[in-house]
């Protein structure tokens, strides 16, 4: 689990490997323009259309990575 804190406000966000993981199997590409990206949304919904929607069982896999630099471009710092 990692927490990021916003430097401006000092809010703090903890991401976790299970919940990125569940939320993207259950939603897709979905769950990943909520959380803020546009273009994994675009990415995760042109591969679902290729593949058949196989890409979204491998999708979740890469979601806490995607989730943590999500934070990390906003200008969120990661607290160890």
């Amino acid at each position: 689990m990692a927490t990021f804190e916003n430097p401006a406000n000092n809010h703090r966000v903890e991401v976790g490997t299970f919940g990125p993981f569940i939320w993207t199997l259950l939603f897709g590409a979905l769950y990943l323009l909520v959380k803020g990206s546009f273009k994994h949304f675009l990415l995760g919904l042109i591969l679902a259309i290729f593949t058949a929607g196989i890409s979204w069982l491998i999708y979740p896999f890469f979601a806490p990575g995607i989730i943590r630099n999500i934070y990390l471009e906003k200008g969120y710092r990661q607290i160890d």
